[in-house]
């Protein structure tokens, strides 16, 4: 079908028709918006390891025009949502944000961008894979509040100047935040979003006041440097 739409909008283009790339997601009924994806994954299921194993290339296009490509050969197993949070939000290879779980895990394993840029994509991903605008930010909110966050670079200040807590590790050059959350904490979350409308500022200043831990760096640490 694909070959066919596609073949059509060469047709076009020849015959002296322009189409923009925001016109033509609109003419396929693809939300622009919140971005898209180029294709569907192809994947084989790893029955021993509860894995998904990618057959091609997954890429995910964000609104800003940025490619998120997670490569062929990838086994992912959902791990990137944290596991406290399946109860509320289904578990990774059975919902609907299944595509976009395929993005965040392949960056949030490989940290190659930010963990900020890594969780708001996965936000937009959904959105883009039909979830509903309270269903997006309830995913958002998991990884908010139980996803690793990463950061640091070549810097060894962490390290350094404070001692660092067992939520903590240093992977490659970065030092890596892993929340420690209950299904106490997970309820908590889930029962404040769904009292309701909440903006992504909301979102951020609840984990701020309410999981501090779950912030990464001297915010999130909150140890004072030691005296000189």
């Amino acid at each position: 079908m694909k070959r066919l739409i596609l073949l059509f909008v060469i047709l076009l283009a020849l015959a002296g028709w322009t189409l923009s790339r925001t016109g033509l997601l609109a003419w396929l009924n693809v939300d622009a918006e919140w971005g898209y994806f180029t294709d569907r994954p192809l994947v084989e299921l790893l029955e021993a390891d509860r894995r998904m194993a990618l057959l091609r290339d997954v890429t995910y296009v964000d609104p800003g025009g940025t490619s998120w490509t997670t490569p062929a050969g990838y086994k992912t197993d959902g791990a990137s949502i944290p596991q406290v949070f399946w109860s509320f939000v289904g578990g990774p290879f059975t919902g609907p944000y299944r595509d976009a779980a395929i993005i965040h895990d392949w960056y949030v394993e490989t940290m190659e961008r930010t963990s900020e840029d890594t969780h708001r994509v996965f936000y937009y991903a959904n959105r883009a894979s039909g979830l509903s605008e309270f269903e997006a930010k309830r995913l958002y909110l998991a990884v908010l509040v139980g996803g690793r966050k990463w950061g640091g670079g070549n810097s060894s200040c962490y390290a350094q100047c404070h001692t660092i807590p067992d939520t903590y590790s240093v992977i490659g050059r970065e030092l890596v935040l892993t929340p420690n959350v209950s299904e106490k904490d997970a309820a908590a979350a889930m029962s404040w979003l769904e009292a309701s409308d909440r903006s992504f500022e909301d979102l951020e200043e609840y984990v701020a006041t309410k999981f501090p831990s779950s912030l990464f760096g001297h915010e999130g640490l909150q140890i004072e440097q030691p005296s000189q």
